[in-house]
């Protein structure tokens, strides 16, 4: 199981370090927060992050109710996306657990109070109605979503965004409607891809992987800088779907406090095996190393998105630096590894990139 933490303050002048800290002591791995008024959902960015990659096992953690929800109904939405998807809901400071009995009786007495209010406004609605009939000025209600258009465009190969704009509606209700199938492996490829190819999983592993790596930093950027240039290297070379996954998740067992497993639970054995091989564990580079050889000698298509992110290492190296230097040193037994398994115009790149550094050596 693993915890997921949400804080949030409605102003820039509140403090969120207490909510942090106390979300870090209920031993969340990677907590999300923001400052943002509490009265619009789809504001909520960093809250949309989370449910859109929270899977079956997960908790999603607050350390208030009024920190996720600021209604009844935008409670009973979210408790209700959270328990299609299998995931659980705590509170630090009230009796909500939705793991444990006590804490789904309380969430179901809210319930009870919900289902209470929202026939007192049908009940107000229809009257309404029926007077605006009588009026002749009733124009009826806006269409409601098929579902079955949603499944449709996603089985011609559509991605969720792309059915989310055309259907003027979010994403995360696209995801709603598809069947787990292809939630989980990204519905259909590209022309010309296997399906390991798959498209739509890369932009549920982007939000996976912003999260894990919080506010951790490449240099002086943010992380997801490096993440974002691994992943423009294999779109440039034609890797898109699942690589663009693994791209994006590459750093996240060996930077981050996610495991192994939760990559598996989230997005499967193959893209977890993949992550498997490009991560480098153990006490000295070259143990680093080696373990990511063996891995890619195990899982060849892993060299793909190594090789992705040694690009995107030495092109952002300053020249003359000490990282510039150990890829130059590196480079004789990174290519025996490597370049069987990987296009001539991608090593190439590498190449070129690693030459710059060496001129600068003289």
């Amino acid at each position: 199981m693993t915890l997921f933490g949400y804080a949030r303050v409605s102003t820039s002048e509140q403090d969120l370090d207490i909510q942090i800290a106390t979300l870090k002591a209920a031993g969340c791995q990677t907590i999300r927060s923001e400052k943002k008024s509490g009265t619009e959902r789809g504001a909520r960015t960093e809250l949309q992050i989370l449910l859109e990659f929270l899977r079956k096992g997960d908790t999603l953690v607050v350390t208030r109710i009024d920190r996720l929800a600021r209604s009844m109904k935008d409670l009973q939405d979210i408790v209700h996306e959270l328990k299609g998807r299998g995931v659980a809901l705590k509170a630090t400071e009230q009796p909500i657990d939705t793991g444990t009995a006590a804490g789904k009786a309380f969430l179901d007495m809210l319930g009870v109070f919900a289902e209470f209010e929202t026939n007192l406004r049908r009940e107000r609605q229809m009257e309404g109605i029926a007077a605006a009939k009588v009026r002749g000025v009733y124009k009826g209600g806006k269409a409601r979503i098929d579902p079955e258009a949603v499944r449709a465009l996603a089985a011609n190969g559509m991605r969720p965004s792309h059915i989310a704009r055309q259907l003027g509606i979010s994403r995360g209700t696209v995801y709603r409607f598809l069947p787990d199938s292809i939630v989980t492996t990204g519905g259909a490829t590209d022309a010309g891809e296997t399906p390991f190819g798959s498209v739509d999983v890369a932009e549920r592993a982007e939000a996976f992987a912003v999260a894990a790596h919080g506010d951790q930093l490449y240099g002086n950027e943010p992380y997801r800088t490096h993440l974002a240039a691994v992943v423009q290297i294999l779109r440039d070379f034609g890797y898109t779907g699942s690589y663009q996954a693994v791209g994006w998740l590459h750093d996240v067992v060996e930077d981050t406090a996610i495991d192994l497993e939760t990559i598996a639970d989230h997005f499967g054995p193959e893209i977890a095996g993949m992550v498997d091989a490009v991560t480098g564990l153990g006490a000295t580079r070259a143990d680093r190393n080696e373990r990511i050889y063996a891995g890619i000698r195990r899982e060849p298509r892993a060299a793909i998105v190594k090789l992705a992110d040694r690009i995107a290492n030495v092109e952002a190296a300053r020249v003359g630096s000490g990282h510039a230097d150990r890829y130059v040193r590196e480079a004789a037994a990174f290519a025996a590894v490597v370049t069987p398994h990987v296009p001539d115009g991608m090593w190439s790149r590498l190449t070129k990139a690693l030459a710059r550094h060496e001129a600068a050596a003289g």
